[in-house]
């Protein structure tokens, strides 16, 4: 269950100051957090691209703001955010080596511009 219905389930809902025009969900899909998810998914992707530790650190805190939000603005738990953090990172890593492992291949479709991909196999 959403916080908001959590609350309002035990009476609670009137003790929490609420930011005003956020509308609360509720129901039953707090579990993961989405938009904590796809933002450490993409943010550790790019960390990992650009291997920098200053971006890494950047892209970390864009993050860190995303999930904090989500519990700020009262639309998650904390288990939910940390879970979906995991997951997005998680995802990221698999998606990265996924990849990576490819990175020599002269065939495979992601190291050629995709024009010169297609006159090579003939089809444009």
């Amino acid at each position: 269950k959403r916080p908001s219905w959590y609350f309002k389930e035990r009476g609670w809902i009137e003790e929490i100051n609420l930011i005003e025009g956020v509308h609360l969900l509720d129901g039953d899909t707090s579990f993961p957090s989405g938009h904590t998810m796809s933002g450490f998914a993409l943010f550790c992707l790019l960390a990992l691209f650009f291997k920098n530790k200053y971006w890494g650190i950047l892209f970390f805190c864009i993050a860190l703001i995303i999930g904090i939000s989500r519990i700020y603005l009262f639309q998650h738990f904390l288990k939910d955010v940390l879970f979906g953090a995991t997951i997005g990172v998680i995802l990221s890593y698999c998606i990265y080596y996924a990849f990576s492992y490819k990175k020599d291949d002269k065939n495979f479709i992601l190291n050629d511009n995709i024009f010169t991909y297609f006159q090579k196999k003939n089809i444009a």
